[in-house]
């Protein structure tokens, strides 16, 4: 079969999280941990690390598994851990996002749903009118208190609902949870997961939420941004509940060389890259799969519109020269060239940042570096790195506010490999 254009883009996702769990790769300890935390009772999971290091992609695969998909514990050979009768999990998977500010607007977001995500009634029989009911009772007192729904009267083929008030929105969403596992007896149980928790900017009483709400049947996950549960959860050990937490750390050699050897078989080896290249490329990943993908797409691309069996040394070169100038349309090239554009002190600040080895930078010691190339007053460039505006600062100062890190790693990793603006225009 030839080879087509959808075929090149398939191979390589640089832009979202891997679905298909034929192309997960790699990631052995981490989906083990988290099948181990299925089939403990009561358990509650959390998945946690840099952002763009893969825990989305993560999260899909563990919500497939539990929906009884047994594609990647197969190709992992992680069969053994299953139950007898495999799973069959209701997965119910809700993102927080700047309108979710709270706990209560997390609860209204997961009985209610939105455009992206779905109501937790969707597990349910009439669900729609569970639905409706809830949000027309929820218009009298959308504040404090919120307006709930009570089962009445089942027919053959409706059932009529009874709106009720209560002040305690925690007891209307044990209500739904239970209505959810009546209408669902025959599944495993109900699992919710809550990605980008780490969004949510006050997270006081979720740890109470998840003791008073889990049982043998509900169980609960979370997925963010940190180096561990502590971080996502200021009163994590008040859960009550065995946490498997699973911190999804760079991947390894071996792993990145792994995309790129699946990205060649799901094309059937019609395009090739040179060793050397791949090499190359998993030096340049520093251990994020986002830039394997990224260069490996571009590479294919320009392979297959040349009509290339190999991606060769000189057309891998040509890829790269294209990102080190910051000619390939990115998201981390429009924030690095907004942020640094009209201050060339600012850049040479940025890149002193990103020049650092660790995650979480010691401001001083920056400050120190950019006063020896001359920036007198360094912190006078601070503002529009570390400013909060419609999106996400750049730089996010530490609890301490002596140190700092990148909110977008990736975008530290891009800068180190992203010629300078103002050294290129003297």
């Amino acid at each position: 079969m030839k080879l087509d254009i959808t075929d090149i883009n398939d191979a390589f996702s640089p832009t979202h999280e891997i679905s298909d769990p034929t192309k997960f790769v790699g990631r052995y300890e981490e989906i083990e941990s988290l099948v181990l935390g299925l089939t403990t009772d009561s358990s509650f999971l959390s998945i946690f690390g840099l952002r763009g290091i893969g825990k989305s992609s993560i999260a899909k695969q563990i919500k497939l598994i539990a929906e009884g998909d047994k594609t990647l514990t197969k190709l992992l050979s992680l069969e053994y851990l299953l139950p007898k009768k495999g799973f069959n999990y209701m997965v119910h998977l809700v993102s927080c996002d700047e309108f979710i500010l709270d706990i209560t607007s997390l609860i209204k977001r997961v009985l209610l749903g939105d455009d992206k995500n779905e109501s937790i009634f969707s597990h349910n029989k009439n669900g729609d009118k569970r639905v409706k009911s809830f949000k027309e009772g929820g218009k009298a007192n959308i504040g404090g208190g919120f307006m709930g729904i009570k089962g009445g009267i089942e027919g053959s083929d409706e059932t009529t609902f009874e709106s009720i008030q209560t002040d305690d929105l925690v007891q209307e969403f044990r209500k739904a949870l239970s209505t959810t596992q009546k209408d669902n007896q025959k599944k495993t149980g109900l699992l919710i997961l809550i990605d980008e928790f780490d969004i949510l900017k006050d997270k006081r009483g979720f740890a109470s939420l998840v003791k008073t709400c889990s049982s043998k049947y509900v169980k609960f996950g979370i997925i963010g941004i940190g180096e561990s549960t502590e971080d996502l959860i200021e009163d994590h050990a008040s859960i009550g509940r065995q946490i498997s937490s699973v911190l999804v750390k760079p991947m390894n050699i071996k792993e990145l060389l792994d995309i790129i050897n699946h990205a060649e078989s799901s094309i059937r080896k019609e395009i090739k890259f040179d060793s050397d290249v791949k090499k190359d490329m998993v030096k340049e990943a520093e251990g994020f799969p986002y830039f394997v993908h990224l260069l490996g797409k571009e590479c294919l691309l320009l392979a297959f519109k040349r009509q290339l069996k190999v991606v060769t040394e000189e057309l891998y070169c040509e890829v790269k020269d294209k990102l080190i100038k910051g000619k390939i349309q990115l998201t981390q090239e429009f924030r690095y060239v907004e942020a640094c554009r009209t201050s060339q002190e600012r850049e040479l600040l940025l890149r002193l940042f990103a020049s650092s080895d660790d995650n979480k930078i010691l401001i001083e010691e920056v400050y120190s570096q950019a006063r020896e190339y001359g920036i007198e007053k360094p912190s006078s460039f601070m503002h529009k790195l570390t400013e909060k505006g419609k999106i996400e600062p750049i730089l996010v100062y530490s609890r301490d506010e002596r140190h700092v890190r990148f909110s977008d790693p990736i975008l530290k990793v891009y800068i180190k490999k992203r010629e300078s603006i103002h050294e290129k225009n003297d």
